[in-house]
């Protein structure tokens, strides 16, 4: 079983991906903002996170990955980012996402995607070094990250 995490901005309102997620086996554990996810990934470890935001979040969402793939913790988490346009194809993977499905995706896209990623397994190298969840949990904490506020 994997633990996924799903960042969603509307899951209770459409929880397709959750119950897809669910029954590919994996125990998802849902957010509805950036600061959420921050929140989770800083007190549980995941196998991986799927991340599937209108475009106003997914700028966020990438400042979101940038953190998490560069916290040694955190950073083998593999992320599949669903994004809205193919320009955010080369900014995800400048930040360390693992893959990318651009809208409309299908469920069998979805399950293809996890299933590559799980062959790859853990191992990603940190993008940068003393940047951690905690850290910009604490900074949020404080009022010092301005990319975090608003609705994601």
């Amino acid at each position: 079983m994997f633990k996924t995490l799903l960042l969603d901005d509307d899951p209770p309102v459409d929880p397709t991906m959750e119950r897809y997620l669910t029954s590919l086996d994996h125990s998802v554990t849902s957010a509805r903002s950036v600061l959420g996810a921050l929140s989770w990934l800083d007190r549980a470890a995941f196998d991986f996170m799927v991340i599937d935001l209108p475009l106003r979040g997914q700028i966020k969402a990438l400042a979101l990955c940038r953190v998490l793939k560069s916290d040694p913790k955190t950073a083998g988490t593999k992320v599949l980012f669903i994004g809205g346009a193919a320009m955010m194809r080369s900014k995800a993977q400048a930040v360390g996402v693992d893959d990318c499905l651009e809208k409309p995706y299908t469920l069998d896209e979805v399950r293809s995607s996890i299933e590559l990623l799980a062959l790859r397994g853990r191992g990603s190298q940190p993008l940068m070094f003393g940047m951690t969840v905690h850290k910009t949990v604490e900074a949020y904490s404080k009022g010092l990250l301005g990319w975090l506020h608003g609705p994601f």
